[in-house]
């Protein structure tokens, strides 16, 4: 078989080992023998090109006709895409390029590789589609940042590599300046951890891998945050766009029409992804209306500016980009309009889910802002940043549930102290008060616990909240529960359930109050009837997690009380 490449300048000879992409090479073999047109797609410094080379040289040991590569990347015009293909395929200087191009391949069976076809996209589409319309024998490979859009193309998406890979292909390429490099087994985990934050980016791990040359590896993981896109090689003789990440980038941004530089710029705010109306929600304001998100950020992840990850219906910009793309939009001044509006969507979600958390959603509440735990981190850092201390309290109190049901009581407590004493207002602030008291038993922080408590009794008062109050004072029974006064807490357990301000989740904390209580004094008749009344108000409204709090207190009672299978039931329930 025989291989010809062109790009102005000659074929351009493989310099390096492949790494990875095993199997992405396995499903491609089986897609070229059953696709005319497949477009290899995905962002820069993906490792397309790459990709598409060493599928072309594994074929070459089966396929029997003609393959030509041809390098779009220096085509300035869409003239010169006709030439440079006609010239990969041998036919320089012969006449029109395409007309040329089309009689000789006409009769011919070739595998054709067009390769970089983004900013060249419309011009390459035309000849690609004409090439299969009059030339049945020929089959064309691309790679492209987008589709070609041309009838019958099979995409084939790839993104970053996987740990194993990655880690290989980065000790692979340093060792080529160090070759007494040897990666340390406590080194491992570190450098697995670095991939990540280069998403696998095959370019990025090349150009962090030259820069060991000079630093340690866990220097350079310090160093490297904040500045992924400037990860970079001095002196390469590499392709402009292929020199530093911020090149890469550049290149692909270039390319987009403003509206969608507006919304891409703007969707980087979000940190581990986000939705479609998450990106509604967030980037529409002037000049973009919602109902251009949709169109525009199909647009994006066309051009693989955005990944979209179909089994969970969540997009996400790669990291290297992203940080590039908070510049652009701290350049065009709606850094703080997006943030603002970024906070809001958080404050939406995580409000809906302390509403909805005494029924029958509680499972899907937690899911939904389980997803955006990144977000809301960074909706938070954003608070102290920009000074916006009432959205923080607000996101750090309506999160409780999240945080506690995922054990993470220290994030919760220190979230809540940043904010608790900047709000001017008594309402909210006593609403977060009583959950920070509430984490503060948890933690067995009993003194801290007293104090936040008292505190939240006090504000609610000022603030004429009693349905607040009520709280304070059932997190109170709890509090003197954990310093073994059982009489107190049981006293202020009924209170919880005689308030006429108490809602129903107080009351059913109440009950808890009063089987814990039992289960101290070793009342078990107390401690059953409280479970059972508990479990009957949780499970009217579908609720959960109350409720497997009191099935527990229910089968040590029925334990005590040698009702061994009333007890094995509960705690199978």
């Amino acid at each position: 078989m025989q291989i010809t490449a062109e790009d102005g300048t000659g074929a351009r000879p493989t310099l390096t080992s492949f790494v990875g992409r095993r199997d992405e090479l396995v499903r491609l073999r089986a897609l070229i023998t059953s696709s005319r047109l497949l477009t290899i797609t995905g962002p820069g410094g993906s490792g397309k090109t790459r990709l598409a080379e060493e599928l072309v040289t594994q074929l070459a040991r089966s396929l029997s006709h003609a393959v030509a590569v041809a390098y779009l990347a220096g085509a300035s015009k869409p003239a010169d895409v006709d030439e440079i293909v006609a010239a990969a395929a041998g036919l320089r200087g012969r006449g029109e390029p395409a007309t040329t191009l089309l009689e000789y391949l006409r009769d011919r069976r070739f595998l054709l590789v067009l390769d970089n076809c983004e900013h060249v996209r419309d011009a390459t589409a035309q000849l690609a589609l004409r090439i299969l319309q009059s030339c049945p024998g020929v089959t064309l490979l691309a790679t492209s940042r987008r589709p070609l859009m041309v009838p019958g193309e099979q995409l084939f998406p790839v993104g970053g590599l996987l740990d194993d890979a990655a880690v290989t292909l980065f000790t692979d390429r340093v060792r080529l300046a160090l070759p007494s490099f040897v990666l340390a087994e406590d080194q491992r985990p570190l450098l697995i951890r670095l991939c990540a934050r280069l998403d696998g980016m095959p370019l990025a791990i090349e150009l962090a891998a030259a820069r060991l040359r000079y630093v340690g590896l866990a220097e350079f993981e310090d160093r490297m945050t904040g500045h992924l896109a400037d990860l970079g090689s001095v002196g390469s003789v590499a392709p402009e766009r292929q020199r530093t990440l911020r090149g890469a980038i550049d290149w692909s941004h270039d390319l987009l029409e403003e509206r969608q530089r507006v919304l891409w710029r703007r969707l980087c705010i979000f940190v581990g992804g986000f939705t479609l109306q998450a990106a509604e929600a967030v980037a529409t304001f002037p000049p973009l209306a919602s109902a251009d998100v949709e169109r525009l950020l199909g647009d994006l992840v066309d051009r693989s500016m955005v990944v979209f990850d179909l089994p969970r219906d969540r997009y996400r910009v790669i990291e290297a980009m992203r940080e590039y793309g908070l510049e652009r939009l701290l350049g065009a001044n709606e850094e703080k309009a997006t943030a603002a509006r970024h906070r809001a969507w958080i404050i939406e979600r995580v409000e809906e889910v302390d509403r909805r958390w005494w029924g029958a959603d509680q499972g899907k509440a937690l899911d939904a802002i389980s997803a955006e735990a990144e977000n809301l981190r960074a909706a938070l850092e954003s608070c102290r940043g920009d000074d916006a201390s009432e959205d923080g309290l607000r996101i750090a109190t309506a999160s409780l549930w999240y945080w506690v049901t995922r054990g993470s009581l220290g994030e919760a407590a220190r979230w809540l102290a940043a904010f608790l004493d900047q709000s001017p207002s008594p309402g909210l602030r006593s609403r977060a008060l009583w959950r920070a008291g509430y984490i503060a038993v948890l933690q067995g922080r009993h003194a801290d616990a007293r104090e936040l408590l008292a505190r939240a009794e006090r504000l609610a008062d000022e603030a004429k909240d009693p349905g607040t109050r009520a709280y304070a004072r059932i997190i109170t029974c709890l509090r003197v529960m954990y310093e073994q006064s059982d009489e107190d807490a049981l006293a202020l357990a009924r209170e919880a359930l005689e308030n006429p301000a108490a809602d129903a989740m107080t009351r059913c904390w109440g009950l808890i109050g009063i089987g814990l209580a039992s289960f101290l004094r070793e009342d078990w008749d107390e401690c059953r009837r409280a479970s059972l009344d508990g479990i009957e108000m949780c499970r009217a409204v579908g609720e959960s997690w109350n409720q497997e709090l009191h099935l527990r207190s229910l089968a040590y009672a029925e334990w005590q009380l040698g009702n061994l299978a009333a007890a094995e039931t509960a705690l199978l329930d």
